[in-house]
């Protein structure tokens, strides 16, 4: 029964980050999606389990990988399973660059107003420790010196309850003039 033998991987996954890191290493494996065909009275001769693995470390990435082909297989071979992990790239670590944050946080001070920009040292210090994000701008930082720059779109007292990646995120429209004038300011400003 391939979603027993899922069930059981998904299980195994989730010792990695609760019994094989350390606390203090941050490293997320998330298992988003567990798929299956089949009716509802059949059983199972296939399913897939889909999810995401983000590290500051490339080291704690490459040892999470390897525990990840390890316990998936053997759990398989122990009902008598076969296991494939497929990995579809992954994101490198964001590098936000010193210099263009102090110049972007300072200039956005100016156009915004200082009550209405924060820095992650603002928002509890070190990034790394509370933010597990991912994304493909990080490539680009790996190239030139850069910084990501975070718009609110939306305040729970004004309607818009929900977070980025809740399934019913929705955004005020009314603030994409804003990104599109921080995006505009800050690029004359800096290539200038």
């Amino acid at each position: 029964d391939a979603l027993t033998v899922a069930s059981h991987i998904l299980l195994g996954l989730q010792e990695i980050s609760a019994r094989e890191l350390p606390a203090a290493t941050p490293a997320i494996l998330t298992v988003g999606t567990v798929q299956s065909e089949g009716a509802d009275n059949a059983i199972a001769d296939s399913a897939i389990l889909k999810g995401t693995l983000r590290s500051f470390d490339e080291k704690v990435r490459k040892m999470v990988k390897k525990r990840m082909e390890q316990i998936s297989k053997n759990i398989a071979k122990a009902f008598r399973a076969t296991a494939e992990i497929t990995y579809n790239g992954g994101c490198p670590t964001l590098i936000n660059d010193g210099k263009v944050s102090l110049f972007v946080e300072e200039t956005l001070k100016k156009i915004l107003g200082v009550e209405r920009v924060f820095s992650s040292n603002n928002l509890g210090g070190d990034v790394r420790a509370n933010s597990g994000g991912s994304e493909d701008f990080a490539y680009i930082s790996h190239k030139i010196p850069s910084v990501m720059v975070a718009l609110g779109a939306g305040q729970q007292d004004k309607g818009y309850p929900y977070p980025l990646h809740h399934p019913k995120a929705a955004f005020d429209e009314g603030g994409l003039w804003i990104g599109s004038a921080i995006f505009t300011l800050i690029g004359c400003k800096y290539l200038s």
